[in-house]
C-alpha cells in the first residue's frame, strides 16, 4: 500500500501534486494528515481559481487565507497575482505577507499578472517582507512608494521591482541589505531617482526595462557582467528623450561583458572623472576592454562622431546590435556619412579585427546614411562571420560592396525588436540582446 511508504517519499509525492490535490490528501488517513503540513509546498493563487473541494464555491482570498493558516511553512515559492481577488483589501494582503515571511519562503512573486486592471492593493512593501531572511528571489509590485526601511535579505539573489517609486536613499538601503544580490531589475518604473546610484559588489546584472530615462552611476559593481537599458515604448517615456549621463568607475567595469542599448548623443558616458566627448582621444585607461557584446540605438546621419566614440571605447566587441532610430530628413547626410566612415572606419579596432557578428533592427533602407555605415563595416571587418537583419532593407544592397570577408553567413529574419523581453534580456546564460521571433 502507498500509505506504508516512508514519510519522506510520501512528502515527495505530495509536493508534485497540484495544490488543491495536495490539500485533499489530508482526508485520506491519519498517516496522510501530517504529510501535507510537513511538505515544502508551492502556493500559486492561479491554481485556486477552482474550488479546493470541487463544490464550485469559495473565494480565492479565503482559500489563500486557509492555506497560509493551516500550513506551518516553509514555502518553496509563493505567487500572488491577483487572480480572482478583486475585493481583497490591502490589510489582508499584508497579513498574508507577514505570515509568509514568518514561516519562510525562497521565491515570492507579488504582482498583477491576470491581464486585467485590478491589482493587489499593496501600495507599500511591508516591513516583514524586507526582513524575510529566507528569500532568494523577489518580484514585487511596489506600488506608489517604498517605506524607509531597514532591509535584511542576506540570501536574496534576484530582485525585480515592478512599477516602483524608489527614493535615492531607499535604494542605497535596499542594496546594502542585499549583500548577495546578483540581479536587479526595474520594470515599468516611472519614478526612479533622477540619478540611480548602484553600490553592490556582488551584482552581475542590472536591467532597466521600460523606464523613465535617468542618470546612472555605477560606483561599486566589480562583478557586473550585463548592463541592459531599454526605455522602449512606454506611456511615461517622453517622446523626446532627455540627455542623461552614465558614469562608470573603471573598477566597476572589470567584468562587464554586455552593454546596451546605448543611445549616442543622448547618453553621455563618463569613465571615472572623464566625460567622453566627440573628437577626444580615447586613452587606453578609458577603454572598457571586457565588453564583447554592444547594442546601440542610432540616429543615422547626425550621430556619426558619437557612434565612433562608442566603438572606440569598446575595442573588443565581437557582437554588435544596431537599432536604427528616426532618420534625418536631410538628403545630404548619406553623402556626409559615407565620407566620414570611409576616412575613419579603419581606426576602429573592434570593427577592423574583432567583430564577428552584426545584427540590424528597424532599418528602413531608404536612407544612404544607414547603408554607408553598414557598407563601411562589411568592407573593413576581416573577422566578420555572421550578419543578421530583421527585414531585408539594407542587406540586399550590399551585393555591390567589396566585402573584407566573402564567407560571411547572411540571415534575414522575420520579427520585431519588440519581441524581445526582460526575461531573455536577464538570462545570464545567453546573449542578452538575442531574441527569436
Amino acid at each position: 500500500r502507498i500509505s506504508q511508504l516512508p514519510n519522506d517519499v510520501l512528502s515527495m509525492i505530495v509536493s508534485r501534486l497540484f495544490l488543491k490535490d495536495g490539500v485533499r490528501t489530508m482526508a485520506l488517513s491519519s498517516t496522510w494528515r501530517c504529510i501535507w503540513p510537513s511538505t515544502t509546498i508551492d502556493l500559486d493563487d492561479a491554481e485556486l481559481c477552482l474550488p479546493l473541494d470541487g463544490s464550485g464555491t469559495g473565494s480565492v482570498e479565503s482559500k489563500v487565507s486557509c492555506i497560509l493558516a493551516s500550513h506551518p511553512g516553509p514555502f518553496g515559492s509563493v505567487r500572488l497575482s491577483s487572480c480572482g481577488m478583486a475585493g481583497t483589501n490591502g490589510e489582508t494582503v499584508r497579513r498574508w505577507i507577514r505570515d509568509i515571511a514568518d514561516k519562510g519562503v525562497s521565491d515570492l512573486v507579488i504582482t498583477n499578472l491576470s491581464g486585467n486592471v485590478i491589482s493587489l492593493p499593496l501600495d507599500v512593501l511591508p516591513v516583514d517582507l524586507l526582513r524575510c531572511t529566507s528569500l532568494e528571489r523577489l518580484r514585487a509590485l511596489a506600488g506608489r512608494h517604498m517605506e524607509r526601511l531597514v532591509v535584511d535579505l542576506p540570501k536574496l539573489r534576484e530582485l525585480i521591482l515592478h512599477d516602483a517609486v524608489v527614493p535615492e536613499d531607499n535604494l542605497d538601503a535596499l542594496l546594502n541589505g542585499c549583500p548577495n544580490l546578483e540581479m536587479l531589475i526595474f520594470l515599468y518604473s516611472h519614478s526612479l531617482p533622477a540619478c540611480v546610484t548602484v553600490r553592490n559588489p556582488r551584482l552581475k546584472c542590472l536591467l532597466l526595462w521600460l523606464f523613465k530615462p535617468c542618470d546612472l552611476n555605477l560606483v561599486d559593481t566589480k562583478c557586473l557582467e550585463h548592463l541592459i537599458m531599454w526605455p522602449g515604448l512606454s506611456p511615461f517615456v517622453p517622446v523626446v528623450l532627455p540627455q542623461t549621463t552614465i558614469k562608470i568607475s573603471p573598477e566597476s567595469a572589470e567584468n562587464l561583458r554586455s552593454v546596451g542599448y546605448l543611445i549616442p548623443g543622448l547618453q553621455v558616458l563618463q569613465i571615472g572623472e572623464t566625460t567622453i566627448n566627440p573628437g577626444m582621444t580615447i586613452r587606453p585607461s578609458l577603454m572598457l576592454t571586457g565588453v564583447e557584446t554592444l547594442a546601440i540605438d542610432v540616429k543615422f546621419g547626425v550621430r556619426s562622431e558619437e557612434i565612433m566614440m562608442l566603438t572606440l571605447l569598446f575595442p573588443n566587441v565581437k557582437t554588435l546590435y544596431i537599432k536604427s532610430a528616426l532618420k534625418s530628413p536631410n538628403p545630404s547626410d548619406g553623402e556626409l556619412d559615407s565620407a566620414f566612415w570611409k576616412d575613419n572606419i579603419c581606426s576602429i579596432e573592434c570593427i577592423f579585427s574583432k567583430l564577428r557578428k552584426i545584427v540590424l533592427h528597424e532599418f528602413e533602407g531608404e536612407k544612404d546614411s544607414e547603408y554607408s555605415f553598414i557598407k563601411s563595416i562589411v568592407e573593413t571587418s576581416i573577422k566578420l562571420e555572421e550578419m543578421h537583419e530583421m527585414r531585408n532593407r539594407v542587406m540586399h544592397r550590399l551585393a555591390e560592396a567589396a566585402w573584407a570577408n566573402d564567407t560571411v553567413a547572411l540571415d534575414i529574419s522575420r520579427g520585431n525588436i519588440h519581441d524581445w523581453n526582460y526575461k531573455t534580456a536577464s538570462d545570464l546564460s545567453r546573449d542578452p540582446f538575442e531574441f527569436k521571433s
